[in-house]
């Protein structure tokens, strides 16, 4: 409210309510209502709120009519904190006035300020169809929209605004944003270029495009961007750090590890950066050096629940898993509440065949966060490959499935559920699906030719059994159903 009653107070002093199309007085003023105006006027300015309430509601008696009076009283009542009664008055004035858009203003202040936005834009859409080049409202019009999340009409809002001309960078930057929002990237992208042309110093903009630029997964081009910034703004600990994921995406391992090292050497005291480092160069299958990177973190007792879960994950990576599964419990020990940790060690103990363990885990996993699809699918599989709880299983799968329908492991574990089920036309279906998004994989293979097999289709399974033997030459039993099935069609 104080927010509130600022502004008021410079809009006041500013002359804003005095002026408009409706004049304090028309052409024949009443002496009697002037007077109580000005004793009200004064009465104001010396604070005393009370007096000068009397002496506008005074004056209201002899030009009841009046809209700059009930605004005024609105005024005061308002910092009085008397907000329902300034709407009352400020709707008298609407009566009397209804294309004043000082009355339709203030209302959309006094309701923004009790938090009642979906009123607020219609007073502000109100002034926008009176006087549609009103660039006041149609920016808080806009701000308004950002705050209710209604991406379309905000855009629609800040476009109108360029078309009056206002060439401001945080405008089509909020712009930009909102086509994000909407996904138009391409839109995005060619604003935010606009923001930086505008403002060449406004790094967030250079950051964002960079951003906009990886949402493409045009990361050569993120990388350029990010660099420009830097050149703005050199040794900027936050774009270092994205430049560097950037490389990563772009697959350039080296100049990532580079920009890594010189952050390490430029900021010794962000010790927080050793877990991304330390994740980078897991990642990226340098575990020695994550684990030196490791090392300096838990002698710096940064974030060890964190420590600890990147060195489980580094030796399991390894397939260290007694190392791994060590590390693993000493996180939950710190952090009970990690899902990552009960999935590795559901993995782990899937490894080491202590079924009902792992399950245990999972199953904890996916308690702590619901939409764990990695836990979902692990657990749905490892029913299937059992040949136990399928319909669980096909729950588990489906609903990973929801939330990434494009994710090949997820697509090959429900054509096992529905091969496991005696569904073959289903798990047909489904491996089709998982051979388009992991055409290399040779589970995904050798599901393949097993449920070509069963359809029928010898030849066919022969030659996807003989792709995933290519892929894994280590298939004793991927050898056996070749020449099973060689023989079945006398080859």
């Amino acid at each position: 409210m104080r927010k509130l009653y600022f502004l008021f107070c410079l809009l006041v002093i500013s002359g804003f309510f005095l002026t408009g199309s409706h004049p304090l007085y028309a052409s024949n003023p009443s002496a009697s209502a002037y007077a109580h105006f000005m004793m009200a006027s004064i009465y104001e300015k010396r604070s005393n709120l009370d007096d000068a309430l009397v002496e506008y509601q005074r004056a209201l008696e002899y030009d009841h009519k009046n809209p700059t009076l009930y605004i005024k009283l609105a005024l005061i009542r308002l910092k009085r904190n008397e907000s329902d009664l300034a709407i009352e008055e400020l709707k008298k004035a609407s009566e009397y006035a209804p294309e004043d858009v000082r009355v339709h203003f203030v209302l959309a202040l006094v309701y923004s300020s009790l938090g009642e936005y979906d009123i607020a834009a219609s007073e502000y859409e109100q002034i926008v169809k009176i006087a549609p080049h009103d660039i006041m409202a149609l920016a808080s019009l806009a701000d308004l929209y950002v705050l209710q999340e209604k991406v379309d009409q905000a855009t629609v809002a800040y476009e109108k605004l360029l078309e009056e001309n206002v060439e401001l960078p945080l405008l089509r930057f909020n712009l930009a944003i909102l086509y994000s929002k909407s996904n138009k990237i391409d839109r995005a992208i060619e604003e935010m270029l606009e923001v930086v042309k505008l403002d060449p110093s406004f790094i967030q903009g250079y950051v964002t495009l960079g951003v906009f630029y990886e949402m493409k997964k045009n990361y050569s081009k993120a990388v350029r961007i990010y660099q420009q910034g830097l050149k703005m703004k050199p040794g900027d600990l936050k774009i270092l750090q994205i430049l560097a994921q950037a490389y990563y995406k772009a697959e350039e391992f080296e100049k990532a590890e580079q920009i890594y090292e010189e952050i390490l050497k430029d900021f010794p005291d962000q010790k927080g950066l050793y877990l991304e480092i330390a994740y980078f160069y897991v990642k990226n299958n340098e575990i020695k050096k994550a684990k030196i990177v490791l090392n300096k973190a838990e002698n710096e007792n940064v974030k060890l629940d964190q420590v600890y879960f990147l060195k489980g994950f580094a030796c399991y990576r390894l397939k260290e898993n007694k190392e791994a599964m060590q590390f693993f419990k000493r996180s939950q020990e710190l952090n009970p509440k990690n899902a990552e940790v009960y999935f590795f060690l559901g993995a782990l103990y899937e490894d080491m065949e202590e079924w009902d363990l792992s399950v245990e885990n999972l199953k904890k996993a996916i308690d702590i966060y619901p939409e764990h699809t990695d836990a979902l699918n692990y657990l749905g599989y490892m029913y299937a490959e059992q040949g136990v709880n399928l319909e669980e299983a096909k729950g588990l799968v489906q609903k990973a499935l929801k939330i990434n329908s494009e994710n090949g492991a997820y697509l090959d574990s429900m054509s096992w559920v529905y091969f496991k089920l005696g569904n073959i036309d289903k798990a047909l279906e489904y491996i089709e699906r998982a051979m388009q998004y992991e055409p290399e994989d040779s589970v995904v293979l050798e599901h393949a030719g097993d449920i070509f097999y069963e359809k029928g289709m010898i030849p066919e399974a022969v030659i996807k059994w003989e792709k995933a033997l290519k892929i894994n030459p280590v298939q004793d039993s991927l050898e056996e159903k070749i020449k099973g099935a060689k023989e079945k069609i006398g080859q």
